[in-house]
Order: C-alpha cells, then sequence, then structure tokens
C-alpha cells in the first residue's frame, strides 16, 4: 500500500481525481483519519532508496508511523547535534545562517510564491509564528462578519443514497491506481 501511496503522490493523481492532495484522497477512499494518511504520504514519499525501511514495512516488521524519514531525519540530526564539538557546530550553524534566502512574488495568475531555505533556528521561528497568527486569528471573537467564520461545509445524504453509492474500498481503490 505504501508504494502504491508513493506512485499516486508522485504523480500527484489525487489531484486528477478532483482531490485537493493525496491525504486528502486517503480519508476519503480508505477512511483514513488524518494523522494516518500524513503518516502513510510521509513515508511512502520519502522512503525512495531506504531498501532495508520499504522490507521491513512491506514484511510487517515496522509500522508506518516507524518507517517515517522525517521523524528518523530528526532524530539523526538531534544525535549528529549532541555528539558534535563545539568548533564544528558553530561550523555548521554559519554554513546553514550563510544558505538562508526567502523571497515573495506574485504570479502572473495573481498567487503568491514564498520559496525559500531557513537555517533550523529561524525555521522553527516562523513556524511557530505562522501558528500564532493563525491560532490568534481563529481564535478572535470580534472576527468580521462577512468572511470571517471558518470554512465549513455541510452536506445533506440520504442513507439509501449512500447505500447505493457503497465504499470504494481498498481492493476497488487499488485497482484504478494500478
Amino acid at each position: 500500500m505504501a508504494r502504491r501511496v508513493g506512485r499516486i503522490h508522485a504523480r500527484e493523481a489525487a489531484r486528477d481525481d478532483g482531490f485537493v492532495s493525496t491525504k486528502a484522497f486517503l480519508r476519503e477512499r480508505l477512511c483514513l483519519n488524518p494523522s494516518a494518511g500524513s503518516a502513510l504520504v510521509k513515508a511512502s514519499a520519502g522512503l525512495g532508496s531506504l531498501t532495508d525501511t520499504r522490507a521491513a514495512l512491506a514484511a510487517g516488521e515496522i509500522s508506518v508511523e516507524h518507517a517515517d524519514p522525517n521523524q528518523l531525519r530528526d532524530l539523526v540530526r538531534e544525535l549528529a547535534l549532541a555528539l558534535m564539538s563545539q568548533e564544528e557546530a558553530t561550523k555548521r550553524q554559519a554554513k546553514l545562517h550563510a544558505g538562508r534566502k526567502l523571497s515573495a512574488a506574485k504570479t502572473f495568475a495573481g498567487a503568491v510564491a514564498v520559496p525559500g531555505i531557513l537555517d533550523p533556528v529561524q525555521g522553527e521561528a516562523l513556524l511557530a509564528a505562522l501558528a500564532d497568527i493563525c491560532g490568534i486569528a481563529l481564535a478572535a471573537t470580534d472576527r468580521p462578519t462577512t468572511g470571517g467564520d471558518r470554512p465549513q461545509v455541510t452536506v445533506t445524504v440520504s442513507l439509501e443514497a449512500l447505500q447505493r453509492r457503497g465504499h470504494p474500498g481498498p481492493a476497488r481503490w487499488a485497482q484504478r491506481t494500478a
């Protein structure tokens, strides 16, 4: 399943099927909760040349969460930093600091592109600031009455319509993505 999800993600097939992301596709088609879908996408997209990890996952020796290379990378980075001398850590930080770049520009279509690379300290600061900004905006009680509510969608479907449609299930999903 992880290999299939990796192929779907790499080809952006979920978007072709009308979904905003592979995670949304997995939530809808396989009824996965958001964290499980996220872990599956991260693991499948990042396994690449990690043949031993892929084999262990396929054999059921490790879970998708354990195969997530992002978590492993973070742990290895922390261990490497702990084992570095002060001089090595200072050189590494200077190299990361020198490689920083961030830009923001409007595209021809009017979207805003924000590519960039930040060192770990500034990157964490940016992520924290974005979380704070979003949290404050969503928690505010004095938001505008027009356009200020959280996005909501209400769908009303009869039980008969749901029973007629049925659920595609993993077997049908696997056939569509093979």
